[in-house]
Parts: C-alpha cells; structure tokens; sequence
C-alpha cells in the first residue's frame, strides 16, 4: 500500500510540472483531453471524482469531501471561464485525490492535518464565490470580471501553498522506503484478475498463509504440473485467501503474463469447455506486446486445450489461473493440461488427484487475534472490543470469517462495540438458535435475518432473489412453499430465470446449494 501510495503521489507531482489541466489519472483514460467547455468540464470531472469522494466520506475526510461537493456543485453549469479558473479547479482535484490517498490509513491523516484544515478552508472560500457570483444574469462562471482575477489568483497561490506542505510531509514520509524499494513498472506485473472478487469492507489479511502460498507460487523451480489448493469448509475465507494472493506483488511479478480467474462451481462443472473456452477469450484480450486470436468457435475442449496450449508456448507465457470453488476431479487436471500454473480453492481436497498437488493449505478456523480484528473491522469499533466477550461470539460462529463477519456487521453490533453487553447479547441470540440450523453460518445468517423489522423480513422473504454464492435463510426458502394451488407457478417459474430455482418435475422444486 505505502508503495503504490508512492507511485500515484509521483504521478500526479509529474501531471503538476505538466501543467496538465484535468487529472485524467483518476480514470486511468491518457488518451482523452480536456473537455472544452468548462459546463462539460464539470459535469466529467463531478462524475470522475464524486465518486471516489463518497468512498472516503465517512470520517476525517468528510469536511474535505464536503467542500468540494459543494465546490462541483456551485459551479455547474458554468458556460464560460477564465484560464486560471480551469486551473484553479484542476488543482481542486489533484488535491483531492491526493488527500484521500493520505486518508486511506488512518494513521496517515496525522501529518496532513494542516493541509486538510486549509483546503477545506480554501475550497469553501471558493464554493461561496461561486453561488453568490452564479446568481448574476448574464454567466453563471466563477470569473464574470476583471476586477475577479485577483481573488482568484489569491485562491490559486493558496493552493499551490497547500500542495507544497503536502508534498514535503510526503517525501520525509516514504523517502527511505522509496530508495530501497522502487516499485516494478505496470508493465512488469500482471493486472489483478478483473473477476477476482474484491476483498470484503472488514478484510482481516492472514499474512502467514497469503505470504507461504504466494511464495510457493512464485518460486521459479515450481513445476507446471501441479496445482497449489486451499481447502477447507464453506465460509472458512477460501476465495477471499485466493483473493489476496493474486493481489501480492510477488506473485503479480512472477506471472506478469497475466494472471486469471475462473469461477467454476456446480454451474460450470459440468460445462469445461464453456470455462475453457472464457480462459482463452480472456488470455487473447491480456496486455501483450504481439495480438492474440482465438478461434470463432471451438469444436470441443481437445480444441480450447490445444490452442492454449500453442498460445503459451508460442509465446513463451508464464501465466497463473485460479479455480475458484471446484467440485469436479476432473477440473484440475484438464487446466493443468493448457501449462497454465494453478491455484485452486475446493471444500474437498478429494476434487483435486493427490499425485498433483503442489501444496495444500488449509484455510479454515481463525485464530483469536484474527477473529477479535475481524470483529473489531465489521462493527466498525474504533478501538479493541472487549476480548472476553469477543472470543465467546467469534466461538459461536466457529472462528469461520464469513459467518464473524456477518454476526459483527449486523445492527446491534455496530451500536456500541466496545460495550461487554452488546457481545453478550449476540452470544445469547446466537446459541438460542433453534436446532434447524445446523452449521455456523446458517446460524448466523438466521441471526441476522431475525435482526431485521417485521417489514423488511416480509419484504425479505417475498423478494426471493440472493446475490450469487449468498445463502438463503431457513424463513426465506420456506416462504416459496407457501404458495398453494395454481398460483405456485406465477409466484415461482419467473425465479428460474435467475437460476435461483430448478423445476425438478410438475409436482417438486429443488432449490440450489450454496457453493
């Protein structure tokens, strides 16, 4: 994180000796200029950045936010403008973006206290200029008159001022780092999969197990032929593990070729050539140096294998996939076959033959520390939960992160944290589960249901629709049994369309497992 701090605070220092006009780094889009018109202008540049503000809007960085909403806001619209406006707003951004980049760690706001206090200050200045001066009949820009251009040469200076005391805490900041450890060009990593699923709000890294399997991915004597497997029961962190693996630089470097994900699961066992066939769509749209074709159409997966097999001898790639979620033996050696390095995440380790295992890692219970963090991140307590209270909940749900993290975002949770009551009561709601409710996650998935108004879990429950690999509590599923006679079919068969439910024959519904 500190690194990659490093390379955008670098980027945006060359766009200020540029003397570029509109921080296209937030898009990443070099290509595109700067809109002409200053309305246009605004509105692309509202809708760039507004964004990555509502991220960062909770906390410290809400004045910050604020003033500059407020600044979008006043002056939209706007037909026309003086150049030093068009600047002035351009540093309103780069500012911006910088600030928030400070304000990803909270310990990292302490040395930018004064630059925020000033930039809310300024921008607010600005944001008052703006509406009182965007009343006048004629133009609504923030530089009607000559007479103006002082003020807004002063706003400007102010600014300027800001991004100096900024860039001097910066560079006492990250100097030494920077000089042992300069970061490796986009173009010697691998992009992070596009699919890969983001790691959760409350992530809680298990720094042990990420850096062993990343390490062991990484090492350059590792054979081609085997895969390296994180096992373990449903809700254990698997694919959030796997997650963070492709995040690691080690790993990025490794496989700079590229690296991809694919989401295998019961849908896609028995359909590899589908999967196959979405690996070498996604490795012909990779960044490479020569274009890469794939075929029209596939006759079967002897055909996907073969041709991804020439694309990587050919080319002499060294590319890594993840399979997420296997539940078929005979996935892993089919993709193992391509010469793609594996990793694969499996609830039983029996999906993967024993004669191709690189190494195999258990992913499962965490451990109290880790537990304690992640219940401390869901419940967004400032400061440690009280441990005793903590360890008995993190208990109940089995020390599994899925099942810690759903308990501590509910909210009765998130009340009062840091109060030994509110763990007692979760404890006592959890272990009055009824014995429907077999598995840690069920039960806390059941608890969280309950957490709900009367309202939203009628509207819960009629809804019917979960988002992929979320798991349907025991009063959800039950309502779909509730429709009797020939209504059933109107309640029912429009959900099949969004695979939630299978018609298994006239008379019975069976509805999916989760992964």
């Amino acid at each position: 994180m500190k690194i990659e701090r490093v390379v955008r605070l670098e980027e945006v220092q060359r766009h200020l000796e540029g003397r570029k006009k509109w921080p296209a780094f937030l898009h990443g889009e070099w290509a595109n200029g700067c809109p002409e018109d200053v309305g246009e202008a605004l509105a692309w540049m509202a809708s760039g950045v507004v964004g990555l503000l509502n991220v960062a809007s909770v906390g410290p960085l809400m004045p910050i936010c604020e003033a500059f909403k407020g600044l979008i806001q006043a002056a939209e619209g706007a037909a026309e403008a003086d150049e030093n406006l068009r600047e002035l707003i351009a540093w309103c951004a780069f500012l911006t973006d910088v600030l928030l980049q400070h304000g990803k760690e909270v310990d990292a706001l302490a040395p930018v206290m004064k630059p925020l206090r000033d930039f809310v200050s300024t921008t607010n200045q600005l944001a008052k200029r703006a509406k009182r001066l965007a009343t006048r009949r004629k133009c609504a820009a923030l530089l009607c008159f000559a007479r103006d251009g002082k003020q807004i040469q002063d706003f400007d200076a102010k600014l300027r001022s800001i991004w100096n005391d900024i860039q001097g805490v910066t560079i006492l900041w990250v100097s030494a780092e920077f000089r042992a450890a300069r970061p490796p060009k986009t173009g010697e990593m691998a992009k992070i999969p596009h699919n890969a699923p983001a790691l959760p709000p409350a992530f809680v890294e298990r720094s042990g197990l990420v850096e062993a399997v990343a390490q062991d991915l990484a090492a350059a004597e590792r054979a081609t032929d085997t895969a390296d497997v994180l096992r373990g029961i449903p809700g254990g962190g698997k694919t959030v593990a796997a997650s963070s693996v492709v995040r690691c630089e080690n790993v990025r470097r490794s496989f700079k070729d590229g690296i991809f994900w694919v989401q295998v699961g019961q849908v896609g066992t028995g359909n590899p050539t589908a999967l196959l066939k979405g690996l070498a769509e996604d490795l012909a749209h990779a960044p490479s140096n020569r274009p890469r074709t794939v075929p029209h159409e596939f006759r079967d997966v002897e055909h996907v294998v073969s041709h991804l097999v020439g694309v990587l001898e050919q080319g002499n790639l060294r590319c890594l996939v993840v399979l997420d979620n296997v539940w078929d033996r005979e996935m892993v050696p089919l993709f193992l076959r391509t010469g793609f390095r594996c990793l694969v995440t499996t609830r039983d380790v029996a999906m993967v033959p024993r004669h191709l295992w690189g190494t195999c890692t258990p992913v499962d219970m965490l451990t109290e520390a880790e537990a304690l963090e992640l219940l401390k991140k869901a419940s967004r307590a400032t400061s440690s939960i009280p441990r005793d209270e903590g360890l008995e909940v993190a208990d109940d749900c089995g020390f599994l992160p899925l099942a810690i993290a759903i308990i501590g975002a509910m909210g009765s949770s998130r009340v009062n944290p840091h109060s030994p009551e509110t763990w007692r009561g979760v404890h006592a709601r959890l272990v009055e589960e009824p014995s429907l409710v077999q598995d840690h996650v069920g039960g806390a998935l059941a608890v969280s249901f309950r957490e709900l108004s009367e309202k939203a879990r009628a509207r819960f429950r009629k809804l019917g629709v979960l988002a992929r690999g979320v798991r349907a509590p025991v009063d959800m599923v039950a309502h779909l049994w509730e429709q009797v006679g020939a209504r059933w079919a109107g309640c029912v068969l429009p959900l099949i369309s969004d695979t939630f439910l299978d018609v298994g024959c006239p008379l019975f519904l069976i509805v999916h497992t989760g992964p």
